[in-house]
């Protein structure tokens, strides 16, 4: 019986060693060494971006001609019908 109390113990007190806390040492060592970045992150601070804005197109000049139109009618939603229009001049 004793025999087993004392096998019992040991046990756990294997177990429990082997699932200690990290020393407060190991948490800053394992957090340094993933704080490195990747190999292909350095070779991705060469690419830039072109960020300038495209050439203009040659502009050119349109020529708007505006009809004169006069309502005729009474109507609160006047139909395209109900103006009176004339030519640009």
């Amino acid at each position: 019986m004793i025999d087993k109390i004392i096998l019992l113990t040991l046990i756990n007190m294997i177990l429990l060693t082997g699932c200690a806390s990290k020393s407060s040492r190991q948490k800053m060592e394992e957090r340094n060494s993933s704080a490195r970045p990747r190999h292909a992150a350095y070779a991705a601070e060469g690419f830039t971006m072109d960020h300038r804005s495209p050439e203009p197109r040659a502009y050119r000049a349109w020529d708007f001609y505006y009809k004169h139109c006069t309502l005729v009618s009474r109507n609160p939603w006047p139909t395209r019908a109900e103006y009176d229009c004339s030519e640009p001049e």
